[in-house]
């Protein structure tokens, strides 16, 4: 009996994962979003005005994800050879994480601008 009732919550578990696992387009606008509001805190005044639309139509083209049935995972895949895509995110239970914060974005912004 007691090992119905553990199969039973394991199952109504595993099904509440499947139903609320985010789609590629949670992935894309919460990673929009951490992007955007990076991009308005900067320093340089076209990148603080165009930032967030920018990321957003970049976001569109670089941002991928995978489904594993319970949860899934996105990532920014930059098309440049050789490079495995980053993991950026991961999505369970109906919420999207991301893995990186404004620090990271001010980090990639300065070493592009210094290059």
């Amino acid at each position: 009996m007691k090992h119905l009732i553990a199969l039973l919550i394991v199952v109504i578990i595993g099904v509440a994962m499947a139903t609320t696992c985010p789609e590629a387009e949670a992935h894309r606008t919460a990673i929009s979003e951490v992007c955007s509001d990076a991009l308005t805190e900067n320093e340089n005044v076209l990148i603080s005005m165009f930032g967030g639309y920018l990321v957003k139509l970049v976001a569109e083209e670089l941002v991928t994800s995978k489904d594993f049935f319970v949860a899934s995972v996105g990532y920014i895949d930059t098309k440049e050879e050789g490079e495995e895509p980053r993991l950026a995110s991961i999505g369970i239970l109906g919420h999207v994480f991301v893995l990186f914060d404004k620090n990271d974005v001010k980090e990639l912004l300065e070493s592009v601008q210094n290059n």
